[in-house]
């Protein structure tokens, strides 16, 4: 296989006892998500189409070592060395440079790297300057929103086996490897294998990380446990490997799906975040369940969002534009052509769950009209459960046996209104808190 990225600016894996030493350190100067919430009041990144950049850097101005970690880590910004030396023993400065993350100039320490604090992990990815260098192909972006949605989605079950498959910056193989005695991690991108590697290590797990496309790496192993947040942006042409697969619309997701089959042990699983078309003419619904057709795996199909082309393709070049910076029309035009060409009506989003079988292609579709909370793996476990009930013939016996009850954070909200000098019942809804709200 052609090597695809490259890893030259990836710090190298800290051996166990340099890696306990930074993860206390990290831990000691309240670098969490909790404080980052409190101080900038969301753990935002500075992504290039925000403005939030000097807010960031205004709540990061006291001189504190945890103002310095945000400054570096966070913003992407330079400390001045008479305030990080302030902030931090000599041997604490030391071992951030030993370990990559930092460097030092005349005058000033800067970051090496972008280190963010996501779901209980410290995971390091390329800082977003690198989008603007002529390698920026290759670039491996920070955790996002989305991450967070399938780390929430994953079942954490305890397991022999799981692949995380495109892993980016390993989030979810490091998250894998609480509950799966072996997890490897895939990519195309050499980089962000490295990265996987670093952030293993990091984290004091181990992991065992392949390059390639696909399930190309694993080609004869199976998993009860596969992953994946795929390149699933529709765009007309590849430019990053993070994001674009460089196959027509939704294929990537097609692909991850369609191969499971062969990838899966008995009664294992694949959770999958992605965004698939809507073409005219033609039901979403049956577009998806063609994927899952003669896999020999259940699914379900959580649809979160919906997007007309325009607004997709708008939003989709600014994700990685500078503020300020004119969408030339151009490439807005090319987008809409693609989609106009391809009969594109509407771009949809969401989660996929399978487990295989080995019988029926049973497909169930639902609505994620919020972003889930936790827990929704274990939802999944109980949606997958009710599949096999609906499945059962009308007569089966053990249709009697069955006691059904409410599930824990159901509530019955009542709505009154002002009758006659009395309050009256006007509506009743039942409601549901929790992973899924209802």
């Amino acid at each position: 296989m052609t090597r695809v990225g490259s890893s030259r600016g990836v710090p190298r894996p800290p051996a166990e006892p340099a890696a306990e030493r930074l993860r206390a350190l990290l831990h000691d100067r309240d670098f969490t998500e909790a404080r980052l919430r409190e101080v900038l009041h969301a753990p935002e990144v500075p992504f290039p189409s925000r403005t939030n950049l000097p807010r960031l850097l205004h709540h990061a101005s006291d001189g504190s070592a945890l103002s310095c970690l945000v400054r570096w880590f966070v913003a992407g910004a330079g400390v001045a060395a008479d305030v990080a030396r302030s902030a931090f023993r000599a041997k604490e400065i030391d071992l951030l440079r030993s370990a990559g993350l930092v460097r030092g100039l005349a005058d000033r320490f800067e970051p090496r790297v972008h280190l963010l604090p996501f779901e209980g992990m410290w995971l390091a990815a390329d800082p977003f300057r690198r989008l603007r260098s002529r390698s920026a192909r290759d670039f491996v972006p920070p955790p996002s929103p989305v991450s967070r949605h399938l780390l929430r989605f994953t079942r954490r079950r305890p397991c022999r086996s799981a692949l995380d498959l495109g892993t980016g910056t390993g989030v979810h193989a490091v998250a894998a490897a609480a509950h799966a005695r072996t997890v490897v991690a895939t990519d195309l991108n050499s980089r962000a294998t490295a990265y996987a590697r670093f952030n293993a290590a990091l984290n004091g797990v181990s992991i065992e990380t392949l390059d390639g496309d696909l399930y190309a790496p694993v080609a004869s192993r199976r998993f009860d446990l596969v992953v994946s947040n795929p390149p699933f942006i529709l765009a007309p042409t590849p430019r990053f490997l993070f994001r674009d697969s460089g196959l027509e619309l939704d294929a990537i997701c097609a692909r991850v799906v369609r191969g499971a089959t062969d990838h899966l042990e008995d009664g294992g699983w694949l959770q999958i975040v992605g965004e698939w078309a809507a073409i005219r003419g033609q039901d979403w619904r049956d577009r998806v369940a063609g994927w899952v057709r003669g896999t020999g795996c259940d699914a379900i199909v959580l649809r979160a969002n919906t997007f007309l082309p325009e607004t997709y393709a708008q939003e989709r070049i600014a994700e990685t534009e500078k503020h300020g910076e004119r969408i030339p029309p151009d490439e807005f035009g090319r987008w809409m052509a693609y989609y106009r060409a391809l009969g594109v009506e509407a771009i949809l989003g969401g989660l996929i769950a399978l487990r295989r079988t080995g019988a029926g292609d049973r497909v169930v579709f639902d609505e994620l009209d919020q972003p889930p909370g936790p827990g929704l793996g274990e939802a999944m476990e109980r949606a997958f459960a009710a599949v096999d009930v609906l499945a059962l013939p009308d007569d089966d016996p053990a249709l009697l046996d069955l006691r059904p009850r409410l599930l824990p954070g159901v509530r019955l909200a009542q709505t009154l209104e002002p009758r006659d000098g009395a309050w009256g019942t006007c509506g009743l809804r039942l409601e549901l808190d929790g992973a899924i709200p209802r």
